[in-house]
């Protein structure tokens, strides 16, 4: 069977009620994806993504050019942003976070104009990127949902996690990403980086001991394309209650997407086919940016 072909003209773009804009910032570079809110079969395309060294001087001037320099992205669409960062603090959910923040401008040495506040549910995530970034993006993206990977993660595996402890893991970037459950509620939501997949396997057992965890009563879900999940099968599966791929919501996307951004993208959306991709030179592509 031919697969459809999604020419999207100008026009098409421009029409910002049919489209929902996604972008992704981490201290590596910035990545912004268009998504069809009218019609689930055109696949989630992307507008740019841009890499850059990381470096605490240069990030915010990175993070603006790759803006100034895709125009497309300014355009009045409803937007996520998402900031893959290790700069958090969990707390609880209240009304006033002046003593969390206080904390938090201790812990990082921040201040508290620069600081992201994701309320998910019972609780709140406070984190930051780079200095002067809230203000940017609170100037040049008014009213958009800002949330931090690992808080959008956890608020949406919060809905499918099991009762029994289960730690979600996503490696990426010479980075690791953990979430640990238990009872459906979230313990912990970290990142560290890693050299290996022992080192990843390593901080799995010592969070497990934090909590009072004992590892045979510990599901672990990875990403399945990692190497990662490949060692973890191989050497301490047995050690494991269980060892499974990251459960990740159906996308059909372009362009490949970190988990994030993939339940972002899933958010309100229901029935998307799974696995499926359009050919490339389909969905939005630079000769459709601009009018």
């Amino acid at each position: 069977m031919t697969e459809p072909h999604y020419r999207l003209s100008a026009a098409d773009l421009a029409d910002t009620g049919r489209w929902r804009l996604i972008i992704y910032i981490s201290a590596r570079g910035m990545t912004a994806y268009l998504l069809s809110v009218a019609d689930t079969e055109i696949p989630a395309g992307r507008i740019f993504d841009t890499a850059w060294e990381p470096d605490k001087v240069t990030l915010l001037s990175n993070i603006e050019n790759a803006v100034y320099d895709n125009p497309r992205v300014l355009d009045d669409y409803s937007a996520d942003i998402i900031i893959d960062t290790d700069r958090i603090l969990w707390t609880q959910r209240c009304e006033d976070y002046t003593e969390a923040e206080d904390m938090f401008c201790e812990l990082y040495h921040t201040e508290p104009y620069d600081i992201f506040i994701h309320e998910t549910d019972g609780l709140a995530a406070l984190f930051t990127l780079s200095p002067g970034l809230k203000g940017f993006l609170d100037r040049t993206f008014p009213g958009t949902r800002i949330s931090s990977s690992l808080s959008l993660m956890a608020d949406a595996l919060s809905r499918i996690t099991p009762d029994e402890p289960t730690l979600y893991l996503h490696c990426h970037d010479s980075k690791a990403d953990y979430l640990l459950f238990s009872g459906g509620k979230l313990l912990c939501g970290v990142s560290h980086d890693v050299a290996s997949a022992a080192d990843a396997a390593y901080i799995i057992f010592n969070m497990a001991e934090v909590y009072g965890i004992a590892p045979a009563e510990l599901n672990v879900r990875c990403d399945n394309d990692s190497r990662t999940m490949a060692w973890l099968r191989e050497n301490v599966s047995h050690l494991l209650r269980s060892v499974a791929p990251l459960p990740l919501p159906r996308v059909s996307s372009d362009a490949s997407m970190p988990p994030a951004a993939m339940f972002s993208a899933a958010r309100g959306k229901s029935h998307v086919p799974e696995n499926t991709h359009a050919p490339e030179d389909t969905p939005i592509t630079p000769d459709t940016q601009q009018p």
